[in-house]
């Protein structure tokens, strides 16, 4: 596990690699138990997508892209930006969150949230949402931050049932 102090800055298209490895560390550990088989994509095509994510949000005014670092190492990280669904009342969407398993529950998510919200929200706090699956621990971290459960729909994830849950923080409403 790495140690010493956090911080966060913008993510790179040089960051593609190690995002990719957070990325599948963490989803291996979060996703894996909700299916009976589990085939995550690999890092290396992880980091093709994150390469492509990446050089596409360049000069998009509306994307925050961090990473959290410990030394060199990336250890988590946090993309938000323009709603993809337009009928939830948002004018800002957090994409993904995720933190290297063995750092969850040190603050580290905590700081890439408080810091993309800062960066994505703005001074006026607009609305935000998060969608994810009421499965997962993570709904125990947007709940704690204040978010509503705004939608709430049974769905499907690699043969597993699941629930789709959409948390919202509407305009003004603190998310911390």
């Amino acid at each position: 596990m790495p140690t010493g102090a956090i911080h966060m800055r913008e993510a790179s298209i040089s960051d593609a690699a190690a995002i990719a490895r957070v990325h599948v560390e963490s989803s291996e550990d979060a996703y894996a138990p909700l299916v009976e088989e589990w085939s995550a994509p690999g890092v290396a095509e992880r980091t093709r997508m994150w390469n492509g994510w990446l050089t596409a949000a360049r000069g998009d005014p509306s994307r925050a892209d961090l990473v959290a670092v410990v030394g060199s190492e990336v250890v988590a990280f946090v993309t938000a930006g323009s709603p993809r669904r337009d009928d939830v009342n948002a004018d800002v969407e957090v994409y993904v969150i995720h933190v290297l398993p063995a750092l969850r529950g040190k603050g580290v998510g905590s700081r890439l949230w408080t810091e993309v919200c800062a960066r994505s929200r703005g001074e006026s706090l607009r609305s935000v949402y998060v969608e994810t699956f009421a499965e997962l621990r993570c709904c125990s971290f947007y709940e704690a931050r204040g978010g509503d459960i705004a939608e709430s729909t049974p769905g499907e994830f690699k043969g597993g049932d699941v629930t789709r849950v959409v948390y919202l923080w509407r305009a003004g409403q603190a998310s911390g």
